[in-house]
């Protein structure tokens, strides 16, 4: 190889090495753009920003459709959220894509106590691999759905071994299971008990950010 070849493929390296620079940067600025209007609310820039040329450029779909799909919740935009869900049937979800949407949409029709379609989703869930999320899951669905407590024995042992910051969310659970059960007693406790950690978890996230 000679010396003036050495030079060019170094050169080539610098550009390309430049370019992918340059490129993050003007999608970093997008995506504070994007994540900016979303919390601004500003539903009409950001239906503009997401269909635009350039968001296209530097996003896959996923990440896009995902943004409004988030956007169409911030609204409560039924029939703008369902479509949203209705287009990730057509994509080709990866593992982790999968996880996202799945609990996702099961989380939203729990919410909404639209418990057909937290099924289909649950349903979703339990096509994959990730053993947790699976039994949260059917935690939560047997919880709010069904009206149950099948899980309380095991949440009541796990709760034990966690800190008390992370107990407010389990303790809230256990409080639903309870109510479920008719012991308004415990149920009143392990509410109490929830509000307590969960002001522990806020002052611990807190803290963390200052």
């Amino acid at each position: 190889m000679t010396k003036q070849q050495l030079i060019f493929i170094l050169l080539c390296l610098c550009i390309a090495s430049s370019m992918a620079l340059i490129r993050m940067y003007f999608k970093r600025r997008r995506y504070d753009l994007l994540i900016n209007t979303l919390k601004q609310k500003d539903f009409e820039k950001l239906d503009k920003l997401l269909s635009s040329k350039v968001t296209q450029f530097f996003f896959a779909p996923f990440n896009i459709d995902y943004l409004r799909l988030n956007s169409a919740i911030m609204r409560n935009d039924k029939e703008m959220i369902a479509k949203c869900f209705e287009e990730f049937d057509r994509h080709r979800l990866n593992k982790k894509q999968k996880e996202e949407v799945y609990m996702k949409g099961f989380n939203y029709f729990i919410y909404e106590k639209d418990y057909d379609n937290a099924k289909k989703y649950l349903d979703k869930v339990n096509t994959l691999d990730n053993e947790k999320m699976k039994q949260e899951a059917e935690c939560i669905y047997d919880v709010y759905a069904l009206k149950g407590y099948k899980y309380l024995d095991f949440l009541l042992e796990e709760t034990e071994k966690l800190d008390d910051i992370y107990k407010g969310v389990n303790e809230f659970l256990i409080s639903m299971m309870y109510k479920n059960k008719g012991d308004d007693t415990l149920s009143q406790k392990y509410n109490e008990l929830s509000k307590k950690h969960m002001k522990l978890l806020d002052k611990h996230i807190t803290d963390n950010t200052k």
